[in-house]
C-alpha cells in the first residue's frame, strides 16, 4: 500500500469521485490508485450532487478532447487524472500532463511516461513550462477545476502566452460565474484544503475581448441534456430540477475558445 501526505491527500478528492461515480464515467485507473493508497476515503464523501456534477465535468471534457482531436493535447493541472487513459489518443499524440512538481513527483508513482505521454512539473503560471514541449501549432488544452484558483490577470495572461505559442488551438475550461466565486470559500472541501478560489465569469464573451484571435466555440452547461447520461430516472429528475433557472444553469460552465491563427 502507499502513504501519502497531507498536502498529497488533497489531490485524492476528485480521483475518488471519478473511482466511484461508475454511473457517468468509466474510470478504472482511478479506482485502481484508489485500491493502491493506504487512506480512509470515507473521509472524502462528498454529497451526490457534488460528485456528479464533478464526474459529469470529466466527461464533458473527455469527450472535448475526443471531438476535436489535435496532434498536441496539453492537460494543465492534471492531478492525479486518468484522463489520457479514459481518452486513449490516436498513437503520434503528444500529450503533456502539467501540474506543479510535488503534484508531477506524486503522479510517477502512478503513471508512467512514453515517447508520447511526458510530464512537467510546474506551475502554469510560469511559463518556461512551454519550452519544454516539443512541438509547434495548434494544441488542445484541458485545464479542468483550475483557472477559478487563479487570478484574472494570470488567467489572461496564460491564455495570452498559449495563443502565442499555439497558434490556432483551443483552451476548454469550466468556470464559475462570480457569485459563485465569491462563495466557494464555504465549499466543504475547500474548507478542508484550504484552497481559495478567485477568478470567475460572468460573460464567456468578455474572454473574447482580452486580445485578437480569441473565439467562443462552445458554452455548455450541466443542464444540458447529455450531462443526464446515464443517470437513473430519480436522480435525472433531481438533476433538472436543481438546473432548471437559467441563473442555476450557468453557475457552472464549460467553456471552449479558438485560440486565433
Amino acid at each position: 500500500m502507499i502513504s501519502l501526505t497531507a498536502e498529497q491527500e488533497t489531490l485524492l478528492i476528485p480521483l475518488y469521485d471519478k473511482a466511484t461515480m461508475k454511473e457517468i464515467i468509466d474510470d478504472p485507473t482511478a479506482a485502481s490508485i484508489v485500491a493502491q493508497v493506504d487512506y480512509d476515503f470515507s473521509a472524502l464523501r462528498q454529497p451526490w450532487v457534488t460528485r456528479a456534477t464533478l464526474a459529469m465535468r470529466a466527461r464533458k471534457l473527455d469527450q472535448c478532447v475526443r471531438d476535436h482531436p489535435a496532434p498536441l493535447v496539453l492537460h494543465l493541472g492534471c492531478g492525479l487524472d486518468a484522463r489520457v487513459d479514459r481518452v486513449a489518443p490516436a498513437q503520434g499524440t503528444r500529450w503533456y500532463d502539467v501540474d506543479f512538481p510535488q503534484v508531477i513527483e506524486l503522479r510517477r508513482r502512478f503513471y508512467r511516461e512514453t515517447a508520447d505521454n511526458r510530464m512537467i512539473g510546474s506551475s502554469v503560471t510560469d511559463h518556461s513550462w512551454m519550452a519544454q514541449v516539443d512541438g509547434e501549432g495548434p494544441a488542445l488544452v484541458i485545464a479542468e477545476g483550475l483557472l477559478m484558483y487563479l487570478h484574472v490577470a494570470e488567467v489572461k495572461a496564460l491564455v495570452l502566452a498559449l495563443r502565442d505559442r499555439f497558434p490556432g488551438g483551443q483552451i476548454a475550461f469550466d468556470a464559475f460565474t462570480t457569485f459563485v466565486t465569491r462563495r466557494m470559500s464555504r465549499h466543504p472541501s475547500l474548507r478542508k484544503t484550504g484552497a481559495q478560489v478567485h477568478w470567475g465569469v460572468d460573460d464567456p464573451m468578455e474572454i473574447t475581448r482580452w486580445a485578437p484571435g480569441l473565439e467562443l466555440a462552445e458554452e455548455w452547461t450541466f443542464g444540458d441534456p447529455t450531462a443526464l447520461t446515464g443517470l437513473g430516472p430519480l436522480r435525472r429528475m433531481q438533476m433538472k430540477a436543481m438546473f432548471a433557472l437559467p441563473v442555476a444553469r450557468h453557475t457552472h460552465r464549460i467553456l471552449r475558445y479558438r485560440l486565433g491563427a
